[in-house]
């Protein structure tokens, strides 16, 4: 898990979580964007996504965060 994110029960955001296991399985994509403003639980839905994509499918993830720094790489 995210060391960011409290362990707790997810629930809710279904419709969000389909939208991401469409995206994942689009080959025709290379990847998703995930934004909103402060606070509305975007780690945290990532961070559920994740687990179950890593659960369910042996999918490997790589966790990146996104800098200014690293803005240009």
């Amino acid at each position: 898990m995210h060391p960011d994110v409290a362990s707790v029960q997810f629930v809710g955001r279904q419709l969000e979580l389909s939208a991401l296991n469409h995206a994942l399985a689009d080959h025709a994509a290379s990847g998703a964007v995930l934004c909103g403003p402060p606070g509305v639980g975007k780690t945290a839905l990532m961070t559920e996504f994740v687990s179950r994509c890593e659960a369910d499918s042996g999918v490997a993830v790589v966790r990146v965060n996104a800098t200014r720094g690293l803005s240009d790489v």
